[in-house]
């Protein structure tokens, strides 16, 4: 305890000295990184989500969820019967507010759109009333397949505890505003945004961003991996439990040497989000009473340049397409060819029936940073930690390997050492 309370003493000393240095700094100093940092806080300021104090409220409900001790009461029997119930109200409210839609859409009378709202709002309050409970059983369900993987520690007084704990909350995530360079597909910063923002907001905030030199888009996302972490809230059980156990998984990694380094460049965002998915997938399964899958069936090393067949559109084979050719012509130098190219392609994915509002360096940098089938993805990182996960004798065996790294070159080397064989790089 004493080289405890001396170790946050001289971490307070540090930063005190640090912030002295910083209020003694001189304009000259400041560098470009930072004035781009100070112009980002200007973009959308009025629509930011608030993460610090979501954070606090759901850590205080969770705190409170764990002390009450209601499922301690409930059996297995009651336990399932409470999820499918809860995951029936989903599917009930999410059929009505579809019904709405179409009402809406075809001039319904507004007694008939009253009556719709007024059951959903019904729908959704008992689903509401088993949401705490529903959290609570599926946390405890994704530790015990942790467990079960070997992903627990025995300490002295608290044998086969799972740390961090599973905790999430059901939420309408926020969305997320990414940051591409011009010249090269990379994720340069994100910003949390407010769900709730319309179309002209969302549009306002990626102008504002466009005027940082950089180019932007607004995405949608399924979680997040704060702690506890946020989930989308979804009709589908075995959606929700890959949910909860990828986002549990970084929580894992947020305390070891690879979730330490999550943000230094694009290769390390990709190995965290393809080892979450992975890990995350197997964990899901294993509440399901699933068994893992082989991983023999592995990607082509290198991909076939090849399009569709002709009177076909292959939605994932002609983004992997884009991506690639927009790969060339960044590394020559014609980022204004790249993105004409990528409109052009865009325009064309709408002519398919796929809605596509923007194709540029920011799409590609954030749906390809999920390397195990991400769409538009070329990056030969989800094949190769498959191969990984293949030549281990276990998960645990894989997570701890790969949880160790800090860098790209340390995750090279190991893939020298293990004999996994390296895809073909840009």
């Amino acid at each position: 305890m004493r080289r405890l309370i001396q170790g946050v003493g001289r971490m307070v000393a540090s930063l005190c000295w640090v912030a002295g240095l910083a209020l003694l700094a001189s304009p000259s100093t400041i560098t470009p990184a930072d004035t781009f940092g100070v112009r980002l806080s200007t973009v959308a300021s009025q629509g930011r989500f608030d993460m610090v104090a979501w954070i606090g409220g759901a850590m205080l409900g969770k705190v409170q969820d764990r002390l009450g001790g209601d499922l301690a009461r409930m059996d297995e029997a009651g336990r399932d019967a409470l999820v499918k119930r809860y995951f029936q109200l989903a599917r009930e409210e999410e059929d009505l507010r579809a019904k709405a839609l179409q009402s809406r859409a075809k001039l319904a009378p507004a007694a008939e759109l009253q009556a719709l709202e007024a059951q959903i709002v019904s729908k959704r309050a008992d689903k509401l009333a088993l949401e705490h409970q529903a959290e609570a059983i599926l946390s405890e369900r994704v530790e015990h397949a942790a467990q079960s993987a070997g992903l627990a520690q025995d300490l002295p007084l608290n044998p086969q505890i799972v740390f961090p704990p599973v905790a999430f909350k059901y939420v309408e995530p926020p969305l997320l505003l990414v940051m591409s360079p011009h010249e090269k597909i990379e994720q340069k910063k994100t910003v949390h945004l407010q769900s709730s923002l319309v179309l002209s907001q969302i549009e306002q905030a990626e102008a504002a961003a466009d005027q940082l030199g950089v180019v932007s888009l607004v995405v949608p996302i399924g979680g997040v991996g704060t702690y506890p972490t946020m989930v989308l809230a979804t009709s589908s059980y075995e959606v929700s439990v890959d949910i909860v156990s990828h986002e549990w998984t970084h929580n894992y990694l947020d305390i070891r040497p690879l979730g330490w380094h999550y943000g230094d460049n694009g290769n390390l965002i990709s190995i965290n989000e393809t080892v979450a998915n992975i890990v995350g997938h197997e964990l899901s399964l294993r509440v399901q009473g699933l068994p893992p899958p082989s991983y023999d069936d592995l990607p082509p090393a290198t991909f076939n340049r090849e399009p569709s067949p002709p009177g076909t559109f292959d939605f994932n084979r002609e983004m992997r397409l884009t991506r690639l050719q927009v790969d060339d012509l960044l590394k020559e130098g014609k980022v204004q060819e790249a993105e004409t190219y990528m409109e052009a392609r865009r325009r064309e994915f709408v002519a398919h029936g796929y809605a596509l509002r923007k194709l540029n360096q920011a799409y590609f940098a954030f749906y390809g940073s999920y390397a195990d089938g991400g769409v538009g993805t070329v990056n030969p990182i989800g094949r190769e930690l498959k191969q990984l996960r293949r030549m281990s004798g276990s998960l645990k065996e894989f997570l701890d390997t790969v949880a160790r790294l800090s860098t790209f070159d340390e995750y090279l080397a190991l893939l020298k050492e293990k004999g996994v064989e390296p895809g073909k790089r840009g």
